[in-house]
């Protein structure tokens, strides 16, 4: 690699996720949750032991974090990922290219029209389903795309938030009030998000209750430092807690957290 291409912003952003993982709290407690029930899944009794080809659907994609590792991790594996803003697209795009992974695609398309092709080993849509107005038709779209005995992995906020951080919670309550937030709702009721579960045929899902008193104080914190720019810089002190974050908030919950991990399979 040429020292013009290490010196690239890009390519310094793709090392840092490749050796360093999510440097945020939010994104790095997500995906060790995930990760891990995948894992599960791919264990011994799991959905994902028998087809050495998974396909899988990375449903509202982003930056592409759980395409890229996934692609890395399981090379018999066929990842396709799409989201509906053409920018972030083509960044992964590129960076696939750069990583010459030949087992992740990208496409821009809406998850409303996926179609029915029921194709889908496992569906990854995390952290998506607050940012769509219909998000039962989302759910719709996404179950239609799942192959029989296919599993969705889905991570959404709780409707219940607490931050205990003021400044936080202020500035949060403060862009839901003032429309301008990318989320169309606060987060989900879980029964009421099984219940429309299982109104599609997913009706063994389990949930696990993510972001507890402690990292969801610390989530605050570094929602609030990288909201500002004098901020930022501050936000290296939080790197080492950052990292650790996972670990401090490992153990499965039920009943409270401000998150919800689901995991469902299609009958």
């Amino acid at each position: 690699m040429s020292d013009s291409a290490l010196r690239s912003p890009a390519t310094l952003r793709s090392v840092v996720r490749r050796f360093l993982g999510p440097t945020s709290v939010g994104d790095r407690v997500r995906f060790a949750q995930v990760m891990r029930a995948i894992g599960d899944l791919c264990g011994p009794g799991g959905r994902l032991t028998a087809p050495q080809q998974v396909r899988v659907l990375d449903a509202g994609c982003g930056e592409g974090l759980y395409a890229f590792a996934l692609a890395r991790k399981r090379a018999t594996w066929q990842l396709h990922a799409v989201d509906v803003d053409a920018r972030v697209i083509q960044a992964c795009r590129e960076r696939r290219k750069r990583e010459r992974l030949a087992n992740l695609s990208f496409e821009r398309r809406d998850v409303l029209a996926l179609g029915a092709a029921r194709r889908y080993d496992l569906i990854l849509a995390i952290d998506l389903l607050e940012h769509i107005e219909d998000h039962r038709a989302a759910l719709r779209s996404l179950v239609e795309a799942l192959r029989p005995g296919g599993v969705l992995v889905a991570h959404v906020p709780a409707a219940a938030q607490h931050h205990p951080f003021g400044p936080t919670r202020r500035a949060l309550e403060a862009e839901m009030a003032s429309g301008l937030s990318p989320h169309r709702r606060v987060g989900h009721d879980e029964h009421e998000l099984l219940g429309e579960l299982a109104q599609l045929g997913l009706r063994r899902a389990q949930v696990t209750h993510t972001f507890g008193p402690l990292v969801r104080l610390l989530w605050d914190l570094d929602w609030w430092l990288a909201a500002g720019r004098w901020r930022r810089p501050l936000r290296a002190l939080l790197l080492p807690l950052t990292l650790l974050a996972p670990r401090l908030d490992s153990a499965p919950r039920r009943g409270w957290g401000n998150g919800m991990l689901v995991v469902a399979c299609k009958t």
